[in-house]
C-alpha cells in the first residue's frame, strides 16, 4: 500500500503530461496489434466510458480544480497573490499535475479492460493448476513423498513478487507491452499450483 501510494505520488509531481498522453498513444497501437482492431476498439472505448464516468461526469476533475485552483475573482481578491510574480505559473503547474493524474487514471482503466477480457482465459489455466496442485498434496499424504518447505515458500514469495511487479507496471505512466497482463497471470497460476502441492502435510 505504501508502495503504491509513493508512486502514485510520485506520477503525480514529477511526470509531464505530455509524457503520459504519448505513452498511452503508444500501448494503444500495441493493444491493437494483440488484439486486432475490433478488439482493441472495444478496450478503448470501454476504458473512455469508465473514465468519463468516474472523473468527468462524477465531478472529481472540476471539484479538484476549484478545490487547487482559485477562480480569477478569487485572484483578483488576493493582493498577495497578484504580488507573486510567478502565481500563474504555479497554478499552471497544479493543472498540469490534475490533467497527468486524469490521464494515469484513463490509461489504467484501459489496462483494466484489458485485464477484463483475459481473466476468463485465465481461469482455465488457474482452476486446473490449483486442481493438480491439490491432487499432488492429496497424494503425497498417503505416502512418503517429500513435500518440500523450499518450494513452498520459493511459490509464495513468488506470487508476491509478481503481484508488486504487476501492480507497479499496472499503474505505471509508461507504454507498457499488453502481453505482460496475460503473461503475470499465467505465471502467477503456475506458482499457486506448486505453493499448493507443497503444502506440509497434517496427518
Amino acid at each position: 500500500m505504501i508502495v503504491f501510494f509513493l508512486q502514485m505520488l510520485a506520477v503525480a509531481i514529477f511526470t509531464p503530461i505530455g509524457w503520459a498522453v504519448d505513452a498511452m498513444e503508444k500501448e494503444k497501437v500495441m493493444v491493437g496489434q494483440v488484439m486486432g482492431r475490433s478488439g482493441s476498439a472495444d478496450i478503448i472505448g470501454e476504458a473512455g466510458r469508465w473514465h468519463t464516468q468516474l472523473i468527468i461526469e462524477s465531478g472529481l476533475y472540476e471539484g479538484t480544480v476549484r478545490l487547487l485552483i482559485p477562480s480569477k475573482k478569487q485572484k483578483e481578491r488576493s493582493r498577495g497573490i497578484e504580488r507573486m510574480g510567478t502565481a500563474e505559473g504555479w497554478f499552471g503547474w497544479v493543472q498540469g499535475r490534475i490533467d497527468t493524474v486524469s490521464q494515469v487514471i484513463h490509461h489504467t482503466l484501459m489496462r483494466v479492460a484489458l485485464l477484463k477480457v483475459w481473466l476468463p482465459y485465465i481461469a482455465i489455466i488457474l482452476v486446473p493448476a490449483i486442481y493438480d496442485g491439490l491432487m499432488t498434496w492429496k497424494i503425497k499424504r498417503t505416502n512418503f513423498q517429500y513435500a518440500s518447505p523450499t518450494l513452498h515458500r520459493y511459490g509464495a514469495r513468488g506470487i508476491g513478487l509478481v503481484t508488486v511487479i504487476f501492480i507497479l507496471l499496472f499503474f505505471a505512466p509508461i507504454a507498457v507491452h499488453p502481453i505482460y497482463i496475460p503473461a503475470g497471470l499465467i505465471i502467477a497460476c503456475l506458482m499457486t499450483g506448486v505453493m499448493v502441492g507443497n503444502t506440509q502435510k497434517r496427518i
